[in-house]
């Protein structure tokens, strides 16, 4: 069969809140562009609406280059970074209360009635796409035609919620309002917001870009908000002198280095001493494990494994014989009135 033709609608607009607005559509036949279709969208319309009389311009310049006895079969696709809009056409022709909505359903309708196989695609918008990124700049020079055009009643809405908003006095967001009063505890002013949030989170131990720390950096510091709860006594940190002797528990990190406690040889990590005493010496690795991390505490006492539970005797038979009944079993061909049998029900169904 004959390759089908195949037609493209890429539509956008363009908005500046309560000043202008602009919708362009451009439309390509088999990759060539064939026309574009320019309309301003009124002074307060939404993206939503610019959108939408974009895809209307697109659709009725459309239908003027499909001619009406169309006799083979053609493809139409239409781009837009407009989500909305194709969620409010999923609904249907037939469920739709938005005016604008049933003017496109129509076109639509119109098109695909002309042998037009239609699809309807989402784009995002300014990530690249050279047909989108020309769209997007006609809409920009659609803003500019004049404004004259038909208003909707939920942009008027909108419009008018826009202006009280921008009215009513803003809910207070300062930290002294919300927290309290008292001075934060900010030592260096040259921080930015997002470099204190880093900050704070390195000093209470748990980063969401990083993870959660197993060691504090700087212990000394209580874990809280500095705006919550600000330290009023700064405690100078521990010193701690070269001769001092390291406390007696610190070996807990299986990265540390550790010494084999019977031949006295040094290994770069614990792991490696632990499994040195299990092949060399022959240690449990349960048992290497503990005297290397507590050479000078006597081995734990053996823990005696679990008694296997008792046997218990199988429980009594509760189940009641079966009780017989003292009637005759009947013959399954026997009359009920006067008793007589029967070997085939053929014969009873006569006797009766």
């Amino acid at each position: 069969p004959p390759p089908r033709t195949h037609y493209e609608i890429w539509t956008d607009g363009s908005v500046f809140l309560g000043v202008k607005s602009g919708a362009a559509a451009m439309i390509y036949k088999d990759g060539e562009l064939l026309c574009t279709t320019h309309r301003g969208a009124g002074p307060l319309a939404r993206s939503y609406t610019a959108e939408s009389v974009a895809l209307y311009e697109g659709l009725r310049r459309l239908l003027k280059i499909i001619p009406a006895n169309n006799q083979t079969p053609c493809r139409v696709s239409i781009f837009t970074d407009s989500l909305s809009l194709l969620t409010a056409l999923e609904t249907g022709p037939l469920t739709v209360k938005d005016p604008i909505l049933r003017l496109l359903w129509n076109l639509i309708l119109q098109v695909q009635r002309r042998k037009a196989r239609i699809r309807l695609q989402f784009i995002f918008g300014h990530c690249g796409v050279v047909k989108n990124e020309k769209s997007d700049t006609e809409a920009k020079k659609a803003a500019e035609l004049p404004q004259r055009t038909d208003t909707w009643i939920t942009d008027i809405i909108a419009y008018a919620k826009r202006m009280l908003r921008g009215e009513d006095t803003p809910p207070p967001s300062h930290r002294s309002k919300i927290t309290g009063s008292w001075n934060p505890t900010k030592d260096n002013p040259e921080l930015t917001r997002e470099e204190e949030t880093a900050l704070a989170h390195f000093r209470t131990g748990a980063s969401h870009r990083y993870g959660w720390l197993l060691r504090k950096i700087q212990t000394r510091i209580s874990p809280g908000c500095r705006w919550c709860n600000p330290q009023k006594v700064s405690t100078p940190a521990p010193v701690i002198s070269p001769g001092q002797k390291r406390p007696r528990y610190a070996l807990n990190k299986a990265t540390d280095p550790a010494t084999c406690t019977e031949c006295g040889a040094q290994y770069s990590c614990r792991n490696t001493a632990v499994q040195h005493m299990a092949s060399k010496h022959g240690f449990k690795r349960a048992d290497a494990l503990w005297k290397i991390k507590f050479p000078h505490e006597p081995p734990p006492p053996d823990i005696p494994p679990e008694p296997p539970p008792p046997s218990q005797p199988p429980p009594p038979d509760t189940t009641l014989p079966r009780p017989t009944s003292p009637k005759a079993k009947l013959h399954p061909f026997a009359c009920s009135m006067c008793k007589r049998t029967f070997p085939l029900q053929n014969g009873l169904t006569r006797h009766l």
